[in-house]
């Protein structure tokens, strides 16, 4: 998607645009001849934008004068936050097949030859000791005075945040699944003490089907790893909705665990 449009708008008004696109765009749609929605102001407005941005059309009063509202500048972010969460589940997916394939070689070189191949991050308890050192340093990096992570700060933290998160798919292997899901509930249950105040973009809604995402590619795994990581969910089930998420996936399972519905 060309980003052009960015420079057709004051910057205040891209910056409400961009907030409104996370909580008040519905009913969008788009094609080749460009996008519509409808997007929640003091009432509903519709709107209308061509796909080179030589007409952008709203019904709210600031856009009569052919002004550019933060209507259409939510719309327009809007539809750059699908095509990244395209991209993203693309990526995600062709990344999961790969590892798929490196595992089922993997096995198939132990049962063929007894070679036991491990990835090298997670075999030795110093490589989990600079991983979590990592994190921490991200967190004192981000964090304010108050100890968390504040507004401003959010975004940022969680896309570098994120980025050190994805090396634990290097730490799982032959024999390393449970210092991997170690790690992700030790990380998991970091961030849930120090707070981050996402209310402007919902951004640890990445985070949270990031975790997801990875609990359930480890069960997929074993029924084991599946058991180690309900087990070690227990003492945060009711906080953080990749927990609720992930036990009401598991619910039917015969594990004696208690769990309430996160506030």
């Amino acid at each position: 998607m060309d980003k052009s449009w960015k420079k057709l708008f004051e910057q205040k008004i891209r910056s409400r645009g961009k907030e409104y696109a996370y909580y008040c765009v519905s009913g969008y749609t788009s094609d080749e001849s460009g996008y519509s929605a409808t997007v929640r102001g003091s009432e509903d407005y519709k709107v209308m934008i061509f796909a080179d941005y030589s007409k952008m059309s709203c019904s709210c009063p600031y856009a009569k004068d052919g002004k550019h509202c933060k209507h259409m500048a939510a719309v327009l972010y809007y539809a750059e936050l699908l095509e990244k969460q395209k991209k993203e589940a693309e990526r995600k997916a062709d990344e999961k097949a790969a590892r798929r394939e490196q595992r089922i070689h993997l096995q198939e070189m132990k049962k063929t030859y007894g070679i036991n191949l491990q990835p090298t991050l997670l075999r030795d308890v110093q490589s989990v000791t600079e991983w979590k050192k990592e994190v921490n340093r991200l967190i004192n990096h981000f964090k304010n005075k108050d100890g968390y992570i504040g507004y401003w700060e959010a975004d940022s933290f969680i896309d570098n945040l994120l980025d050190c998160f994805k090396t634990l798919y290097s730490f799982v292997g032959l024999c390393a699944d449970k210092k991997a899901i170690d790690a992700s509930i030790w990380l998991y249950r970091r961030i849930l003490d120090v707070g981050v105040d996402d209310s402007s973009t919902g951004c640890t809604g990445y985070f949270e089907e990031e975790m997801l995402d990875f609990w359930e590619e480890l069960s997929e795994y074993s029924d084991k790893n599946r058991e180690l990581i309900i087990t070690a969910l227990q003492p945060v089930q009711n906080r953080g909705q990749a927990v609720y998420d992930f036990l009401g996936i598991n619910a039917d399972l015969d594990i004696n665990f208690d769990w309430e519905d996160p506030e």
